[in-house]
């Protein structure tokens, strides 16, 4: 009886009676196992897909901190009055901050003339308003809101509000935007009889456009008297949401999965005596070819899983992830296609030229 050549230890020998279930687990094992030849290429697929995500959450903490700097200086802010110098026109309050309900407004409403009283921590003269609770959502929880240059407090932290014998309540407000002139006034809400403004005042999404939102603004308002224009509080030379969208490394997903496909296709080809031992124990072409794509899966899924891992470790839930992931995918993709082609070429091959390249 003619004995069939001993397969290495990772190999059962049989017949081609491989299922999907043994060829699976045959796959992990050649993967995942601390023996295998190709640990080393295991570790550095998951460290790839770290260093791929860490490249990421880099790109995306730099455009957060340019659109955060932008915004503390109104990028983000939209004044809406009169288009017509010294000729006030009269805006529905309701409408204005109606505009909340808006996709890519943030918040939206009046504030009123100023007015100037004293106090006894912050002296005389101190600036008034009164503005919409929708503008001010801390109004909601206080009728008084103090600038939060005022205090050196949290915002949402509580204090005194000391006036001319008598005393009150407030919360200090979180710090506004230049274009909303509140970071050192005492704030309160409008009344229910005012119902007109001079002015609103917006505040957008910072991923949007002002240019792009403002008709859309003018056209949901309530005006009278006079037109109404629109204008930013400051205009952007060169938006960093478009910077961002069309930077050179927004292609490097496939450059990635160009790289890692052609390194597991070299990975391939230099485990032809390997192959060789699965085809000359009996393993037909078509069960050596889905073993390699199932050890192939098993790669890109663990630079998929240690990405997906890193990016919710460095990033968590927000705009950033869904678009990491998917690029995971994109990578993962390119590099299972390549990979096929060069398990392809090579089962090509006779069992017996591939255990010549022993």
């Amino acid at each position: 009886m003619v004995q069939k050549p001993t397969p290495i230890s990772s190999v059962r020998s049989r017949a081609d009676n491989w299922t999907l279930r043994q060829l699976s687990e045959e796959a992990l094992a050649n993967v995942l196992s601390p023996y295998s030849r190709s640990r080393w290429f295991t570790y550095f697929v998951v460290f790839l897909g770290m260093v791929f995500v860490a490249t990421r959450g880099v790109e995306w903490e730099s455009l957060q901190l340019q659109l955060s700097e932008l915004g503390a200086q109104g990028r983000n802010v939209v004044l809406v009055e009169s288009a017509i110098d010294g000729a006030p026109a009269t805006i529905d309050r309701l409408s204005c901050e109606a505009l909340t309900t808006v996709l890519g407004v943030e918040r939206a409403g009046g504030v009123s003339d100023a007015t100037s009283q004293d106090f006894v921590q912050f002296g005389k003269s101190v600036q008034v308003y009164s503005s919409s609770t929708t503008l001010f959502p801390l109004l909601s929880r206080a009728n008084i809101l103090l600038g939060r240059s005022l205090l050196d407090l949290p915002p949402g932290e509580g204090s005194v509000l000391l006036g001319d014998g008598w005393s009150a309540t407030a919360l200090v407000s979180d710090m506004q935007p230049d274009g909303i002139p509140t970071n050192t006034a005492v704030l309160g809400a409008f009344s229910v009889e005012e119902e007109q403004l001079t002015a609103c005042l917006v505040v957008l999404d910072p991923y949007q456009r002002a240019e792009e939102a403002m008709p859309q603004l003018l056209s949901q308002l309530k005006v009278r008297n006079h037109p109404v224009a629109a204008s930013p509080a400051i205009r952007d030379l060169v938006n960093p949401v478009d910077q961002y969208l069309a930077r050179f490394s927004r292609s490097f997903p496939i450059g990635i999965g160009l790289i890692l496909g052609s390194v597991m296709a070299l990975s391939i080809r230099s485990r032809s005596s390997e192959i060789a031992t699965y085809r000359l124990s009996g393993t037909g072409r078509s069960s050596a070819s889905v073993l390699l794509f199932f050890e192939a899966l098993c790669l890109t899924g663990l630079f998929w899983l240690s990405g997906s891992g890193a990016a919710l470790l460095i990033l968590g839930f927000n705009l950033a992830l869904l678009t990491i992931l998917s690029e995971l995918l994109v990578v993962a993709g390119v590099a299972v296609f390549i990979s096929n082609g060069a398990a392809y070429l090579v089962l090509r091959r006779s069992p017996i030229a591939l255990a010549k390249d022993r």
